[in-house]
């Protein structure tokens, strides 16, 4: 007699479903079985657990977690182990819970990383040195640059075309390039300082500098 026939014996014992003449057919084929292959009792329940194990056991790196392969690097219920949660929000991204919209190894996906010097701000990879929506950090009414001010080293700050450019007195900076306001003008040609055209007190030197 085979495992099969032991192990339909021990589930109709577990679960209570046989009736009293099927329980009875397969003591009998047990007991026949074991008198003809010279196989105990004992050695057909210990062959029958190691099939049992066998079909339990998970394929593909997957694991067991009440009864259901899982695979814990992306399941957001068993995230790392059995029985492991994760918070409202978060993904399970290589067995760790985390945040997408704000995790630089994974920005708005798992695996997707951002470049040594950006920051992942609401799924997109920025730089907040230079971003001006994001300036020194991701969010906040306060990293926002206000109209013609640029993000230099993650601080607002009015700069003209490039960081650290500034237009000086009397001089205005239009398009990203400084010029002189309306009411002054260029000391020696383009080259020279801007200054006011009308007024006292105010005039160009032959170096181009204007002195008020």
């Amino acid at each position: 007699m085979n495992g099969k026939r032991f192990d339909e014996f021990t589930d109709c014992l577990a679960h209570g479903g046989a009736s009293r003449r099927a329980v009875l057919r397969l003591l009998a084929a047990l007991s026949l079985g074991g008198a003809l292959g010279g196989a105990s009792p004992a050695q057909f329940a210990e062959d029958a657990e190691a099939r049992r194990r066998r079909r339990r056991r998970c394929r593909g790196g997957l694991q067991r977690c009440r009864r259901r392969c899982i695979d814990l690097q992306i399941d957001v219920a068993n995230c790392g182990g059995c029985g492991q949660p994760c918070a409202g929000g978060e993904q399970c991204c290589a067995g760790r819970c985390t945040v997408l919209s704000s995790d630089p190894a994974n920005c708005s996906a798992c695996g997707a990383s951002c470049a040594p010097s950006e920051s992942c701000c609401a799924g997109r990879c920025l730089n907040v040195s230079t971003d001006p929506t994001n300036c020194g950090t991701c969010t906040g009414t306060r990293s926002v640059c206000a109209v013609g001010q640029a993000c230099c080293g993650g601080v607002c700050t009015t700069n003209c075309g490039i960081c650290g450019a500034g237009c000086g007195r009397h001089a205005v900076c239009d398009g990203g390039a400084c010029r002189c306001d309306d009411s002054s003008g260029r000391c020696g040609g383009t080259a020279g300082q801007c200054c006011p055209l009308s007024g006292p007190g105010c005039s160009c030197t032959p170096e181009g500098e204007c002195t008020c």
